[in-house]
C-alpha cells in the first residue's frame, strides 16, 4: 500500500512539474518583441509645408543600442537613414539608442539646413507596430543661423530614445 501510494505522489509530482514548465514556457511567447533601431532621414513637415523635409546628409551620428544580449553595440559615422539589423528580445528589456551628432562645418550647405537627429525605436507589442522616438530636429535658413544655435544650445547635438518593454 505504502508503494502504491508513493508511485501516485510521484506520478503527480510529475503531471504537476510538467504542467508548470507548459504555462511557463507559453508565458514566454507573449512577451517576446521584435526590435529594430533607426536614424530617421527625415523630419515631420512644419507649418505650410505639406511633405517631410530630408535631414542634411552633411550629419553623421556616432551612436550607441542595446542588442539582444543586452550588451552595448558602438556604430560610428553613419549617416540620415541608418538602421540596424531587426532582431527579438524577451520582456523584461529596456531597448535604448543614444549618441552625438557631428559635422564638418567647411561641409554645411549656405542655404537652408535641416539639422537633427531622430532616433527611433521600432517594436511589436501585442501584434501591434509601435514605435517611440526623440525628436530633436529643426529648420534653418542659412548656415550661420545654424552655426548660432548650436554655439548657444551644444546639448541639440546628442539624442537618446529609450523604452522599457
Amino acid at each position: 500500500m505504502k508503494k502504491v501510494l508513493l508511485s501516485i505522489i510521484l506520478v503527480l509530482s510529475v503531471l504537476i512539474a510538467f504542467t508548470s514548465c507548459k504555462k511557463e514556457n507559453s508565458n514566454s511567447k507573449n512577451n517576446t518583441f521584435p526590435i529594430q533601431y533607426k536614424m530617421e532621414a527625415s523630419m515631420s513637415p512644419t507649418t505650410g509645408q505639406t511633405e517631410p523635409m530630408q535631414i542634411s546628409s552633411c550629419f553623421h551620428y556616432n551612436l550607441s543600442y542595446v542588442d539582444a544580449k543586452g550588451e552595448t553595440v558602438n556604430v560610428n559615422n553613419v549617416g540620415p537613414g541608418w538602421a540596424a539589423a531587426p532582431f527579438e528580445v524577451k520582456s523584461p528589456f529596456t531597448a535604448k539608442i543614444e549618441g552625438t551628432i557631428t559635422y564638418n562645418e567647411s561641409e554645411l550647405p549656405d542655404g537652408p539646413i535641416v539639422f537633427g537627429g531622430i532616433p527611433v525605436i521600432y517594436y511589436t507589442q501585442n501584434g501591434v507596430q509601435r514605435h517611440t522616438q526623440a525628436d530633436n530636429a529643426n529648420q534653418f535658413s542659412s548656415k550661420s543661423q545654424f552655426l548660432d544655435y548650436i554655439a548657444s544650445h551644444p546639448d541639440r547635438l546628442k539624442f537618446k530614445a529609450e523604452i522599457a518593454l
